[in-house]
């Protein structure tokens, strides 16, 4: 028989996965030439916590990740990148996932990675995108490019999702 969680454990362990992202977000300062991998990789702790604690858990892991972030990091365009994008979208992909019908699910993360990608390319392109080579610097060819990586980052954070609940949940209830 389980015993049931108290509040203390309902709080540690997003808790220390808002500890575990923030620890790789400041990798994008270490790493500048692997930003944004690193942010992508900043992203999986809040998916544990969702799948540990549930939505409140992503959202208290993100926002914690994202506010400190902002504070501790010095290179602030990965916590931006973390902030719009890879931090978010595992809230976003599990919200998309529960809708039940495919086709809401897939209208659901294009809408939010293009909405995602247009407020980098718009607001933060300076920020962002300065190593982009120049044959990608047009901006349908971005969208393009970036929709396509974007399905095979949905893809693998799907494995992993999945490799984690094989894997890893059962040692840490």
């Amino acid at each position: 028989m389980k015993c049931p969680r108290s509040m203390g454990q309902r709080l540690a362990r997003p808790g220390l996965m808002a500890g575990l992202s923030l620890a790789i977000l400041y990798g994008t300062a270490l790493v500048p030439i692997g930003r944004l991998g690193v942010a992508a990789v900043a992203g999986l702790p809040v998916a544990a916590a969702i799948l540990s604690g549930g939505m409140g858990a992503g959202f208290f892991c993100y926002g914690a990740a994202g506010l400190l972030g902002g504070i501790i990091v010095p290179e602030k365009s990965g916590v931006m990148l973390y902030v719009v994008l890879f931090g978010l979208y595992p809230i976003i992909k599990a919200m998309g996932e529960r809708t039940g019908r495919l086709w809401m699910e897939l209208l659901c993360k294009a809408a939010f990675f293009n909405g995602a990608l247009s407020v980098l390319w718009f607001g933060f392109r300076g920020l962002f995108l300065t190593c982009l080579p120049p044959v990608l610097d047009e901006m349908p060819l971005i969208y393009l490019v970036g929709n396509v990586m974007f399905a095979v980052y949905d893809i693998g954070l799907s494995r992993l999702i999945a490799l984690y609940l094989v894997k890893i949940q059962h040692l840490v209830d």
